[in-house]
């Protein structure tokens, strides 16, 4: 007997660019485009104010679209809804206030990031550039504080993954971790990878990327 671990149902079809990254924010879908625009979908039907805002099963519909929200391609995006931020990474990184998506401020020391991602106990945002990993604290506004790591092993993949972790259980699919305690530390959590184990890592990888996409 088969047994089914999720259901799959279908939000939406109309999507005319294409889709980079994708966040939800209450019963909203906020879609990240190719063009960097910003597309924003809500229920064809509005809940009823007495139930709480969250994603529903049914047919979504475009509310609105913000042409020209970054310049490139948005490559990814991350609602920290406890201080109505959305968080965008695209030619560097951008935040805006939520619901309206007012402009509050681009971290121009971000440019050429490629992956961010964000401790909500500490309010820390750490992102990856040139093998460099940098860390901001919100503060009203954004401050540095501090560049801690360069990367010297070239071989060392790990730009698609950077977590935050506050203890010893570490995610197996990344390769770099920023401890979130009051002095942010970068820590690695697997050997320098060489001829002898990259494939085994590139297989590990694959297996991880594929159980997640399923």
């Amino acid at each position: 007997m088969v047994h089914s671990a999720y259901d799959s149902f279908e939000l939406l079809t109309d999507c005319p660019s294409k889709i980079e990254s994708i966040e939800s924010y209450g019963s909203k879908i906020l879609l990240g485009c190719f063009d960097g625009s910003l597309r924003i979908y809500a229920p064809s039907h509005p809940p009823p104010l007495s139930q709480p805002e969250e994603l529903r099963k049914e047919p979504y519909a475009l509310e609105r679209c913000v042409s020209g929200f970054a310049k490139k391609p948005l490559i990814s995006m991350q609602v920290v809804e406890s201080r109505e931020l959305l968080l965008s990474l695209s030619e560097s990184i951008a935040l805006h206030r939520l619901p309206n998506f007012e402009a509050v401020a681009v971290i121009t020391k971000a440019k050429g990031a490629h992956v961010f991602c964000w401790d909500e106990e500490r309010g820390f945002l750490c992102f990856a550039r040139q093998k460099r990993v940098c860390i901001f604290r919100h503060d009203e506004p954004f401050f540095m504080v501090s560049e801690l790591y360069y990367i010297q092993q070239q071989s060392i993949p790990f730009h698609k993954f950077l977590n935050f972790y506050n203890g010893p259980s570490l995610d197996p699919t990344s390769q770099f971790y920023v401890h979130s305690s009051e002095n942010p530390a970068i820590v690695s959590d697997s050997p320098v990878l060489n001829g002898e184990n990259y494939h085994q890592w590139t297989r590990s990888m694959k297996m991880s990327l594929s159980q997640r996409r399923s």
